[in-house]
């Protein structure tokens, strides 16, 4: 695969909304509704991170399901020999921690953006809450750093060629969550059936971190696409939805 494309300028984020509204909310909406202008929205943005472009995906991130993509039941993992085992307690948060939750219900329907000259679609096609993180990790390497629950989204996009999925890691503090997300490699995902193409065709992964939540977003073709277009969709999706976060709580 070729190398990712450089990080495009952030879109306006897909703040919470009732069913039926999309997510990407276009310049003269972030303008007149949020009341901030483009250049306040990249200070925002960047303020948050600067993470790398999508990165290439190895096929690794897909294998069949232990459980029904439905809301998956708490299971035990495995002890670590190794990671963060000890009880949560309030006192591992420091006093400017962010620390907030999310659920599926809080960004319905599908996501359509628009910025300038940039547009990206895509079609729901599921989302689901799992109150653990197991269902989309490899050897519980996230629940041992912490990692509490997910929230996932599938999208169709580019006339169905493209499938693209948006995970949100709730972590226990934000401390943990920026840790994981810099150690955090395409091989820790271990995701349902049906959330990539597979095998698939081209790849792209790219993951971000606001407070105690990563934000991931997977992106896998099952025909050839235009590497840029396909690079574009996880790099916007992901900062999409991950500035979101600032101003959902």
């Amino acid at each position: 695969m070729s190398h990712p494309s450089p990080l495009p300028p952030p879109g306006p984020p897909p703040s919470r909304r009732r069913a039926g509204t999309a997510v990407g909310l276009t310049l003269l909406a972030v303008t007149v509704v949020v009341g901030i202008g483009v250049g306040a929205f990249v200070v925002a943005d960047r303020a948050l991170d600067d993470e790398p472009a999508a990165r290439p995906t190895t096929g690794r991130t897909s294998t069949p399901p232990t459980s029904p993509t439905t809301p998956s039941t708490p299971s035990t993992p495995t002890a670590p020999s190794t990671g963060l085992t000890a009880p949560y307690s309030p006192t591992d948060d420091t006093g400017d921690d962010v620390h907030g939750d999310v659920e599926v219900a809080d960004f319905p329907g599908d996501w359509d953006f628009r910025l300038g000259d940039v547009e990206h679609h895509a079609r729901l096609v599921r989302s689901v809450d799992h109150r653990t993180c197991g269902p989309v990790e490899k050897d519980v390497v996230l629940t041992r750093q912490r990692c509490e629950h997910v929230a996932q989204w599938v999208y169709t996009g580019l006339g169905g060629k493209v499938r693209l999925t948006q995970l949100f890691l709730v972590f226990d503090t934000e401390r943990h969550a920026k840790a994981a997300q810099a150690a955090l490699e395409e091989s820790d995902l271990a995701l349902p059936a049906g959330s990539t193409f597979a095998p698939a065709v081209q790849g792209r992964w790219r993951s971000s971190v606001y407070g105690n939540i990563i934000s991931v977003t997977v992106g896998t073709s099952r025909v050839q696409v235009d590497e840029q277009r396909l690079s574009s969709t996880v790099n916007y999706m992901n900062t999409d939805f991950r500035t979101a976060l600032l101003f959902s709580f």
